[in-house]
């Protein structure tokens, strides 16, 4: 009975219910299937499986509102199930409640599915096992590389930057008026170093290497996107680039990492199990 209970409760979670409804739901369900035990039923066959009949409960209850999507649970990058929806090959809606609380982040499993890249069935737990140890590894120092190149282009310009630098600039190319000192720069190298920090550290992590995965893409966005304002300041000195559509190539390119993080070792897994069984 707990299996149906846990697998009710992780899809409500995944769909956004309050926990005020959830727990609603939940006491009706445990009510439920108490009175199935009571009478010796077989769950499995009265039910279906746990995840089944999770499934057709989050039915029962409905999609959750754009604002609820939007505004949802704070902070999940910070919990395995929260990152999960980075790569879910058992969700084929692509915009996910965003990680940090605001907006959508993308699963990437539903736009590689919707492309036709792979199907549903092809990312299992046999495909990640045969991920090589090498792409794992270097994924998750993808973070850390960056941050490097990105604290070294810091030092190297450092003595030549102005004492006060802008932070906007409008699609036009022309600089908001609005200046801050230029340690605001140093910001966003810390929170890039705590990212690639967490990204090395999820390989200690040896028994769940999809999620090392996921913090890997997690902060190679994170790290790749960090710099932007750096290279915002530096075209504007230096160049006669709009600094705006700079910052909007680097967002991309950060987003396009992000992905390569998830999409490339799977796929090393992917041939490497299909060579292991003599599919060529």
């Amino acid at each position: 009975m707990n299996t149906y209970l846990t697998a009710i409760d992780h899809k409500l979670r995944e769909i956004g219910t309050s926990p005020a409804q959830r727990k609603a739901i939940i006491a009706e369900q445990e009510s439920l299937l108490q009175e199935l035990n009571d009478v010796h039923a077989d769950l499995a066959e009265e039910l279906g499986t746990a995840t089944e009949y999770a499934e057709r409960v989050a039915e029962q209850v409905g999609e959750p509102s754009a604002l609820r999507r939007y505004l949802s649970n704070p902070l999940r990058a910070f919990s395995k199930r929260g990152r999960a929806s980075l790569w879910n090959m058992n969700d084929p809606r692509i915009l996910q409640p965003h990680l940090l609380g605001f907006g959508w982040s993308i699963n990437w499993a539903a736009v590689a599915t919707k492309l036709g890249i792979v199907r549903p069935d092809d990312i299992d737990g046999e495909v990640i096992s045969e991920i090589p140890a090498r792409a794992l590894q270097a994924t998750a120092f993808l973070p850390a590389a960056v941050t490097v190149a990105h604290g070294v282009a810091l030092a190297r310009c450092w003595k030549q930057l102005p004492s006060e630098v802008h932070t906007k600039w409008k699609l036009n190319g022309e600089a908001v008026q609005k200046t801050a000192p230029k340690e605001t720069l140093l910001l966003p190298f810390v929170v890039s170093t705590v990212g690639a920090g967490f990204s090395a550290a999820s390989l200690l992590k040896a028994d769940d290497r999809e999620d090392t995965l996921r913090v890997a893409s997690l902060g190679t966005l994170t790290c790749a996107i960090a710099p932007a304002q750096l290279i915002g300041v530096l075209t504007e000195e230096n160049s006669k680039i709009n600094p705006a559509l700079v910052q909007a190539g680097v967002a991309t390119a950060s987003v396009a990492a992000s992905a390569a993080c998830l999409v490339f070792p799977l796929f090393a897994g992917l041939k490497a199990t299909w060579k292991k069984t003599g599919v060529s």
